[in-house]
């Protein structure tokens, strides 16, 4: 298992308004790719993360929608429809992307993730998760548990524990999905939107007006405080090192940028990476060995970008990596930030 930890120090005044004056308010946000889809109430909207000046591109709209949750599955997303009682399929192969109804029929859709080609989602009022097995077109829901949930919004997997924030029990909440076992895992006054990066949970308490950070790497963690006095922040989403968040009623997607800062990297005086920030290539240089050993690329999101095995010297091409911030993960325990330019 890879873990890297991001360290983030942040105040007030490094946010920045990347959208502002939405037509409703904005519900979740999911990055893929080059672009920041936001659901809204009304809306399915998408901006580019590599414009300077980023502009919503309306890509569904119905009055009754009432959209929420997104995650990404070959190459499509889905998202939930509350109020159509609907999960929303968006062909992205198509230009623009079409829209289609996955499934009907359900009760207040809400959270959704997607595991193991299994698509996970909330009914929050009726209280239960279930799931639907995405390689079979004759699937019908599954029920994976309908007991002790308090209108279930978000949910985020890390390993086989699933997380889910209850809004009206004030509560975050762990389900151990072979199990079912469920436990109180933080309390927090209208908890929102959840992401897990890097084996941390990040998580919106909406009335609390804060996002906070809990350390999945150790047992009871703290709860800490991310940034403080944001007015009614219901998701979260990271992109390029950046963290985006909804502001409620003020209809803003903001963002923080360069949390990638406070990356803890490795001190090893046998490894050098030259140049460093590179265009093209990287040159890695191990002095005290001449052995194979696994090296690995990662994005600041968590993703393996490249991975291969390295002797005493290699060059890596980065060519077609994005600009921005990564770790090169050396032996499974040595970690060095690269820029690629």
């Amino acid at each position: 298992m890879l873990v890297l930890f991001l360290s983030f120090s942040i105040n007030a005044q490094q946010v920045i308004d990347v959208i502002t004056g939405m037509n409703s308010e904005p519900h979740r946000l999911y990055a893929y790719n080059d672009y920041m889809y936001v659901t809204s109430n009304e809306y399915i909207y998408r901006f580019s993360l590599n414009a300077s000046n980023p502009v919503l591109e309306e890509l569904y709209h119905v009055y009754s929608g009432d959209f929420a949750s997104m995650d990404v599955y070959n190459g499509n997303i889905y998202v939930t429809s509350f109020h159509e009682n609907s999960i929303l399929k968006i062909d992205l192969s198509s230009n623009p992307p079409t829209i289609t109804t996955f499934i009907s029929g359900l009760e207040s859709p809400n959270g959704l993730v997607i595991k193991d080609d299994y698509l996970y989602y909330s009914e929050s009022n009726q209280d239960r998760i279930s799931k639907i097995d995405l390689t079979n077109t004759n699937s019908t829901p599954q029920v994976v548990i309908n007991t002790g949930l308090n209108f279930p919004a978000s949910l985020a997997f890390n390993g086989d524990d699933l997380y889910v924030t209850e809004i009206w029990g004030d509560k975050i909440s762990k389900i151990d999905i072979n199990t079912l076992t469920k436990i109180d895992f933080a309390t927090l006054d209208a908890p929102i939107g959840i992401k897990i990066i890097n084996q941390h949970l990040y998580a919106t308490s909406f009335l609390e007006n804060k996002i906070v950070k809990f350390d999945l790497t150790i047992s009871n963690p703290p709860m800490e405080n991310v940034i403080t006095n944001v007015n009614e922040p219901v998701d979260i989403a990271f992109a390029g090192g950046d963290m985006y968040f909804g502001r409620y009623t003020d209809k803003t997607i903001s963002k923080i940028e360069n949390v990638e800062l406070g990356i803890n990297e490795s001190t090893n005086e046998n490894i050098q990476v030259l140049p460093n920030p590179a265009t093209e290539y990287i040159h890695v240089s191990i002095s005290s060995t001449t052995e194979n050993i696994p090296y690995a690329v990662i994005s600041l999101e968590g993703k393996v970008v490249l991975s291969g095995n390295l002797t005493n010297e290699q060059t890596i091409n980065i060519g077609n990596l994005k600009a921005g911030t990564y770790i090169l993960l050396l032996d499974n325990k040595f970690t060095k930030k690269i820029i690629k330019k």
